[in-house]
């Protein structure tokens, strides 16, 4: 994104805001980054705020590169992704195994980044897409069987990988894919069927993985210990829902629309924590974790961070989006492609649930750099659904 950013802002065409004009999905992420430094005209620590905007400066970068896509080369686009988490898969492997570690990655968490619930969802979307790549290709036998091989390793690897996030990805791009041909197809009574089977196949396997095992047995614990001790994987998701909430219905009509805005929505909440201190026992002890980050800087779900920063305005831009998606995928909904991007839009919005999946560093490019192919030019594309 950087270098076809820097080559998009020193080539001499004059046609570069048309270009940007012409994308909605380009336009939409402009309005979106905007809205950040333009909040801090409400804000009182301008310092964070500007720190907070420059750290998302990267959502400009994706605007510009995906104006830049071009409608032949959606394949070439896909098999590039594909290939950078191709990679990060491999080196997950060879963690898992124990035979070799990068980075910060470790035996418990051997993904490159040393994040599982970034790594998950990523390798989640490249298998699907390989699978969408290799079988709409024109390949001879022997190259699609590799392409089925390498999808396979990358839908496992996910599987074997403890994130929940993951996990969630991965069945709502298997779900929503089967739906979207069904619908398409006129085949809704066999889309259930095929999407009845596929779950009572997958969650049953999926159980059967010592990881998944004891992620879920973790989540269950997690729960029913919540009101003693908040501070789990679990517990702290449940109450950033719940105080978040809480904390949109006690503020001022004009903070309900607008919110606190990017310099102040981490003081305005975790004085709302200090406040509720003694309803959540434990929750102030440390705010920390043994990485250093402030955890209540990341709230764990977009949703939330949108409502926190923006107020009811954060949610609109949301729903700006999901129109904007659907109009464009009505627009698109003969190519053979759109059932993919669907599926990955879907998977944004599961996501988003329990991440800040628009605002991550790690994800957000992936969502959107796939997204922005259902934005540009089709006309041409010979591979329709039939």
């Amino acid at each position: 994104m950087f270098l076809i950013s820097i080559l998009w802002i020193i080539e001499s065409a004059n046609f570069k805001l048309t270009q940007l004009k012409n994308n909605a999905l380009s336009l939409f992420l402009i309005v979106i980054y905007t809205a950040y430094p333009v909040s801090l005209l409400w804000s009182d620590d301008i310092t964070f705020g500007i720190q907070r905007s420059l750290d998302l400066i990267w959502i400009l970068l994706i605007a510009i590169t995906v104006s830049q896509y071009e409608g032949d080369k959606v394949r070439a686009y896909l098999l590039s992704f594909i290939a950078g988490a191709s990679i990060h898969a491999l080196f997950f492997v060879l963690g898992y195994l124990e035979l070799f570690h990068i980075l910060n990655s470790t035996p418990q968490d051997p993904s490159v980044s040393g994040n599982r619930n970034t790594y998950g969802p990523i390798v989640a979307v490249a298998g699907v897409s390989m699978i969408y790549v290799t079988l709409t290709s024109e390949w001879q036998k022997t190259n699609k069987i590799y392409g089925l091989i390498l999808s396979s390793f990358l839908l496992i690897t996910v599987l074997l990988n403890a994130s929940r996030a993951g996990h969630a990805v991965l069945i709502t791009l298997a779900v929503t894919g089967i739906a979207y041909v069904a619908y398409l197809k006129g085949k809704k009574i066999l889309g259930g069927l095929a999407i009845g089977a596929l779950l009572a196949i997958l969650l049953p396997f999926m159980l059967t993985i010592d990881n998944i095992q004891e992620r879920f047995a973790a989540t269950m614990s997690e729960i029913a210990v919540y009101e003693i001790n908040p501070l789990t994987s679990t517990g702290i998701r449940l109450s950033f829902y719940k105080n978040t909430l809480e904390l949109q219905i006690e503020r001022p009509l004009l903070e309900k629309v607008i919110g606190s805005g990017a310099g102040d929505y981490v003081s305005e909440y975790n004085a709302f924590i200090e406040k509720k201190a003694g309803t959540l026992p434990g929750l102030t002890q440390h705010k920390q974790d043994t990485q250093g980050w402030n955890r209540f800087k990341d709230l764990h779900s977009q949703y939330l961070m949108s409502m926190l920063t923006f107020g009811i305005t954060g949610l609109l831009l949301i729903v700006g989006l999901v129109i904007l998606v659907c109009r464009q995928t009505m627009l698109n909904k003969d190519l053979i492609f759109t059932g993919l991007f669907c599926s990955v839009f879907m998977a944004l919005m599961i996501n988003s649930l329990f991440q800040s999946a628009m605002e991550t560093r790690g994800l957000a490019p992936a969502y959107f750099l796939i997204l922005g192919l259902l934005f540009i030019n089709h006309q041409g594309i010979k591979n329709r659904h039939g």
